[in-house]
């Protein structure tokens, strides 16, 4: 983000040194030992992230090599580099139940360092997958230099390269000159892709397997890694809309496939590997998934699992322990729907909704970048959790606007299956934990309150409140009861980046200054007409039903925050936008400008915007990775200046209470 505004201002050098002491000099701003945790210098590895990530990124563009050996090398460094900051995240995650919870300062610190380490391991996929990318571009064009680029990968593994290569499943145009990809290298592919685990490759696979006169093999290969995989779940009859979209596979889809194959024309071996695919789908479309696994890409779930979600919001930075990593969750469970189908489904409180719903595990996970399972260790705490979960769905619900645990306490003990549950997302867990035999504070060691400043009082003029012991879904990550049992490798992308920035500078204004609120015209008409409807419970029950909450929600309260939510959703939204079309217009030859009237008058108001980043591009002073960061510190500051004009003009940042 910082990177082009260094630079210009000789913070940077603009020669960096590619080899290993950038990283070793990260690597030593980062704790090397459990008992070093409370001398975290987090602002120090911030600073020494910034070179190292710039010598990444440049990898791909101004540094990459011409000469195919060390082009190659290249690439090898930097697989090594992302594994060794993958194993920096691990080895600090294995030490979050070290942390000193009666520290308040230390765990802040400890977040915000995890944070930071999670950011540059999705920032280290990003770029590799830009370094593998640019290099199979040069590389193709030598006799044996892609060859020896997969030869690469396919001994080193990386997750992100049987995403780069998936293309090359595809037969080549006849008409091209390019050579094929022999069934021997797709093979090895398919096993990088088994090895790798990730639910995107699922949908080149659906292409391939439907690609005619595949030979048998090839297509009980691809067959095989899909169920490594895992095998998307139909959507269940009463799945919520949102959730509910048809995945690019399923049992339906793939029990033709596996059947049409003739095994008589099989050889013996690929004979039994057909008939246990058979054997396995035939159950799977009768009866659902069976056993207590369900393997979720590169995790495998069970019932009773807590799932960490971690997506851009303002939320996380609005408690005393701040930033908070996680911004929902849900519980893993097993629930045989009206059709007959066993499936593993997310319970979970959302926001919108008067019901608790179970969504299917792989539909709920795609809503999200990153994600952190955490498991009971004792399996019966595990199976109790699950049976509580599984008893909630469908019972009647209303999302917590006061955030209060208090009101979860009361129902400890209680038959819960039919029970009204009064919670937001965290206080979901905190409802099946305390149904087990385990003290709760085992599972939440760290108990928060809101944040300092001025937030309380901005929170309270949107009708909000962080009660008293709050539960973030955060807390649970010091539990000395769960393990860390997986999680997806987190990604960065250009677009997640300006939505942080503007969300956490949003955040700060509310512990900073005082907020103003400045609803639209529809959003303060909507507003009234909420409070009216306390003296009209027909009309609160028709806004309750038109807005997809519980009637007995303070639609005023409600009206006054959605009023402040969706005005700066809509400031990130459209930030994220211009960035995209901004990108595409600088970049865009002259034969793919847009051919619709007002997509093309934008394309130009675009280009006149950006004159100089157009001018640098297309003289090749600007590469793609600089065009990047200064669009995205461009959009990011152009949202933070609007979040400040729209809620915060009035406010004095200078003074904090």
């Amino acid at each position: 983000m910082l990177f082009a505004a260094l630079l210009m201002t000789g913070v940077l050098p603009r020669e960096l040194p590619a080899d290993s002491h950038l990283l070793g000099d990260w690597i030593a701003a980062i704790p090397s030992g459990r008992d070093r945790l409370s001398e975290w210098d987090v602002a120090r590895m911030r600073r020494a992230a910034l070179p190292l990530q710039q010598w990444a990124s440049r990898l791909a563009w101004e540094d990459a090599a011409v000469a195919e050996d060390a082009r190659l090398s290249q690439v090898r460094a930097m697989i090594a580099a992302k594994r060794r900051v993958d194993e920096q995240v691990q080895r600090l995650a294995g030490w979050r139940r070290e942390v000193d919870k009666s520290d308040r300062k230390l765990v802040c610190r400890y977040l915000e360092g995890m944070s930071h380490l999670l950011d540059t391991s999705g920032r280290f996929r990003y770029h590799l997958r830009d370094v593998l990318e640019q290099a199979d571009d040069v590389l193709a064009e030598s006799p044996t230099g892609r060859d020896r680029l997969l030869n690469l990968v396919f001994e080193t593994k990386p997750q992100v390269a049987a995403e780069v290569f998936s293309y090359l499943l595809t037969d080549t145009d006849p008409a091209s000159r390019a050579r094929p990809f022999s069934i021997a290298s797709k093979r090895r592919l398919l096993r990088l892709m088994a090895d790798a685990r990730s639910p995107i490759l699922l949908e080149d696979l659906a292409e391939f397997i439907a690609s005619p006169a595949l030979p048998p093999e090839l297509l009980l290969d691809a067959l095989e890694v899909i169920r490594v995989i895992g095998l998307p779940q139909r959507p269940a009859p009463h799945a919520r809309p949102d959730l509910a979209a048809a995945p690019v596979l399923s049992d339906q889809g793939l029990r033709p496939v596996i059947h049409g194959i003739n095994p008589r024309k099989l050889t013996s071996a690929d004979r039994q590997r057909w008939e246990k695919l058979r054997q396995w789908i035939d159950t799977r479309s009768t009866n659902g998934v069976e056993g207590d696994l369900y393997r979720a890409g590169t995790v495998d779930l069970r019932p009773g699992d807590w799932l960490l979600m971690r997506n851009p919001s303002p939320y996380n930075r609005f408690t005393s322990h701040r930033p908070g990593l996680f911004t929902h969750v849900g519980i893993v469970t097993t629930e045989r729907a009206d059709d007959g189908i066993r499936r593993f489904v997310v319970v979970d409180i959302p926001e919108r909704g008067d019901r608790i719903p179970a969504s299917n595990v792989e539909a709920f996970l795609g809503n999200t970048l990153h994600f952190v399972v955490l498991r009971a260790s004792d399996s019966r705490v595990a199976e109790k959790m699950s049976e509580t979960a599984r008893s909630l769905i469908g019972n009647e619900s209303q999302f917590d606007l006061q955030f209060q645990t208090s009101r979860v306490a009361a129902l400890r003990g209680e038959r819960l299956e039919g029970a009204f549950i009064h919670t937001y997302c965290a206080g979901l867990l905190l409802l099946v934990a305390q149904q087990t035999d385990v003290v709760t504070d085992r599972f939440f060691p760290v108990r928060e309150k809101c944040a300092e400043g001025r937030c309380a009082d901005n929170l309270q003029r949107l009708g909000l409140a962080i009660g008293d012991e709050f539960v973030s879904p955060t807390g649970a990550l010091f539990s000395s009861v769960l393990e860390w049992a997986g999680s997806c490798e987190p990604m960065y992308e250009p677009e997640r980046e300006i939505r942080e920035l503007i969300f956490d500078a949003f955040a700060q204004a509310m512990l900073d200054r005082e907020m103003v609120l400045s609803p639209t015209l529809t959003q303060s008409l909507r507003e009234k007409v909420a409070g009216i409807s306390k003296q009209n419970a027909w009309l609160a029950r028709m806004l309750a039903r038109a807005n997809q909450v519980h009637e007995k929600t303070d639609l005023e309260s409600a009206a006054r925050a959605a009023a402040v939510v969706e005005t700066l959703d809509q400031i990130v939204e459209q930030a994220s936008i211009d960035f995209r079309q901004a990108r595409l217009a600088v970049t865009a030859l002259p034969e793919e400008q847009p051919r619709d009237a007002g997509e093309l008058r934008r394309y130009h108001q675009l280009r006149q915007r950006h004159a100089d980043l157009l001018r640098r591009f297309d003289d090749g002073r600007l590469t793609p990775r600089v065009l990047r960061t200064e669009l995205v510190e461009y959009y990011g500051r152009n949202g933070i200046q609007q979040v400040h004009e729209r809620f915060f003009a009035k406010g004095d940042s200078s003074s904090r209470p």
